[in-house]
């Protein structure tokens, strides 16, 4: 992996093959990625350009037994989502709020559906015309690098089969054109448009504003898949300590050979989450960066400072201070 690519907040989906590829030392594609996210072997995430409308929820985790024994009467289809053999419940909010960038995409039911269908249209080499209609109407759910979870959401106007509004006019007025239609067929359907706007105006204006959105189960324009360079030294990871025996019996001394000799604090931090790691992967980091990467996943994390902040600790540590802590205290590089 080269200096860009840790700089890189993401990377697109053909950037990632190529890295992959390079990474493994053999050919990998934009539908092995997607395959890939599918299995749950690496993370994607969506770049949204535009911001769109979005629930925040309170994420509630069930198991099979636990759902079982859960009224669900009360609860919308859509707030239930499975991810990972277990059963998250959204509690939204009915604030309607709206969200931008780069935001991970989870394979719960909808989104994992949504991928199946855009590797289907890689595969067969099928343009956009193609619609995706879900067996899991629940809608998409994003999740940010801080936890928060939202579930996507899409206003009446922008629904085309929606009478009356803005995207039905804008698919109106495309079908003219591409069918050519006289200028009296034209001004009839447009003067049908007009009485269609004026109704669904006044119907939008006597309904609450959090009733004229609903779930929405794919990503519009001016959004695209990515991947970020986390989920890809996850990925990597991963397979390392698939082919690598675990190292057993080994502790914290073995990685900081060289402890100070007074007490420090940010040693003793460092140390501490050192320790997880071990506890977690039954073996030493392979390199700094690895300890690093995790790092930033398990603590508070400032992308813009590059840095940390550890647990009751009010100064952040940023990489190149905890680079040259670790390159004192061991041997591994």
């Amino acid at each position: 992996m080269n200096k860009l690519f840790e700089l890189k907040d993401w990377l697109t989906l053909e950037d990632t093959a190529k890295e992959l590829s390079q990474a493994l030392s053999e050919p990998v594609n934009k539908a092995d990625i997607l395959h890939l996210a599918i299995d749950g072997k690496i993370t994607l995430s969506v770049n949204l350009l535009k911001t769109i409308p979005v629930n925040f929820g309170k994420i509630i985790v069930l198991n099979d037994a636990e759902r079982e024994e859960t009224p669900l009467e009360n609860i919308e289809e859509g707030d239930i989502y499975s991810l990972e053999n277990e059963w998250i419940f959204m509690e939204t909010t009915q604030d309607i709020e709206r969200i931008k960038g780069v935001w991970d995409l989870p394979m719960g039911d909808c989104n994992k559906q949504y991928i199946e269908f855009q590797l289907q249209k890689l595969n067969e080499n099928i343009g956009g015309e193609k619609e995706f209609i879900p067996e899991d109407t629940s809608g998409l759910f994003l999740v940010s690098s801080n936890k928060e979870m939202v579930k996507v959401l899409i206003g009446i106007e922008d629904i085309e089969i929606m009478s009356g509004s803005i995207a039905n006019g804008k698919k109106l007025r495309q079908r003219i054109k591409d069918e050519k239609f006289s200028e009296w067929q034209a001004n009839e359907l447009l003067k049908k448009y007009s009485e269609d706007r004026r109704r669904f105006i006044e119907r939008s204006s006597k309904t609450p504003i959090y009733q004229t959105y609903y779930h929405d189960y794919q990503l519009r324009d001016s959004s695209f898949l990515v991947v970020r360079p986390r989920a890809i030294s996850d990925f990597i990871n991963t397979l390392d300590s698939e082919v690598l025996p675990e190292e057993k019996n080994v502790t914290v001394n073995d990685l900081f050979t060289n402890p100070p000799q007074n007490h420090s604090e940010p040693f003793e931090a460092l140390k501490k989450q050192a320790c997880n790691f071990i506890n977690e992967y039954h073996r030493l980091p392979k390199n700094k960066k690895e300890l690093w990467d995790y790092l930033t996943d398990q603590l508070e994390y400032d992308t813009r400072k590059n840095a940390i902040l550890y647990p009751y600790s009010k100064k952040w540590t940023d990489f190149d201070a905890f680079s040259s802590m670790y390159k004192n205290r061991t041997t591994i590089r």
